[in-house]
């Protein structure tokens, strides 16, 4: 969305509020629009952004209200002007020349995972092997029949106990015995 016209609250015939908010543009991500925000405040301009509307259903496959990122009318312009230097400058980053620290001996590269194994933190470990155990005991039950029920749900339970250990020591560092 285009941001505000670059009009001066006192050349606005209409004579609008200058303290009413006005949108200066919308964004995706409430991140992006904060970081946005966060570049406005640091120039002076005070700045809100709305994400309740988004962060609802951002389940949704990202589908939904997008992040708003508003100004007051009378700064409208001149928030549209550093929002342009702010971008402009964020391009001339030079990657090269940022110091990142040197890697100490013998220590492995960061992992992008921060250390989870298979990308899951050890709590969505646990929720990933009840889920599991308890859909294959599901499975079972239904597959061997009402008679079969108890046995069953003595095995699920014995998978998810074996599920939950395995977890447990993946998320220790132990290798599965």
């Amino acid at each position: 969305m285009e941001p505000p016209s670059a009009k001066r609250p006192s050349d606005d015939p209409s004579g609008a509020d200058p303290d009413q908010l006005v949108l200066l543009t919308s964004v995706r991500t409430e991140f992006e629009g904060q970081a946005m925000a966060a570049a406005l405040r640091d120039r002076g301009v005070p700045v809100k952004v709305f994400a309740a509307a988004a962060a609802g259903v951002s389940w949704e496959g990202g589908y939904g209200n997008a992040v708003r990122v508003m100004v007051r009318r009378a700064d409208a312009a001149r928030a549209v002007t550093l929002l342009k230097e702010v971008r402009q400058d964020s391009v001339d980053l030079d990657w090269d020349r940022v110091d990142v620290g040197e890697l100490e001996e013998g220590a492995p590269p960061a992992s992008p995972f921060g250390g989870r194994r298979g990308g899951l933190s050890p709590t969505l470990q646990v929720v990933r092997a009840v889920g599991w155990g308890l859909l294959t005991a599901t499975m079972l039950m239904w597959a061997l029949g009402e008679q079969m029920a108890i046995p069953a749900a003595v095995i699920g339970a014995m998978l998810v106990g074996d599920r939950l250990v395995a977890a447990r020591r993946a998320a220790a560092g132990r290798p599965r015995a």
